[in-house]
């Protein structure tokens, strides 16, 4: 399959983003309230990057596109966690939201153009 020959160049941003992302629970973390949201954005955020990598060691292009599209729907779902944490209260997350931004445009391009290749 084509795919399997690129690359997978988002994953060193990925990992960076949910490393970010587990300090910044870290730094929370004595907040007991917080602990839920935490939980939830840390699955979210590292399923992002999980399910990339995923897609690069699927077979089928089937494959490949089912799991861009979890990952799609994962980072969506990060976006949700971190619109909750911002109007909580919790600072400083504009970065966090713009690489997650950028995430979700880069894996909705990549579903619609291997849509219009089918």
């Amino acid at each position: 399959m084509e795919t399997k020959t690129k690359t997978n160049t988002l994953q060193p941003r990925l990992i960076s983003f949910t490393v970010d992302v587990l300090r910044l629970a870290k730094k929370y973390e004595s907040n007991r309230t917080l602990a839920p949201v935490f939980n939830q954005l840390l699955r979210s955020a590292g399923s992002v990057g999980a399910n990339i990598t995923e897609a690069h060691g699927s077979v089928t292009k089937g494959g490949f596109a089912r799991y861009f599209h979890i990952a799609l729907q994962s980072a969506n779902e990060t976006r949700y966690w971190l619109d909750v944490l911002q109007e909580y209260g919790v600072g400083a997350l504009d970065t966090f939201k713009k690489e997650n931004n950028e995430f979700c445009r880069v894996i909705g391009a990549s579903l619609r153009t291997l849509r219009s290749k089918s």
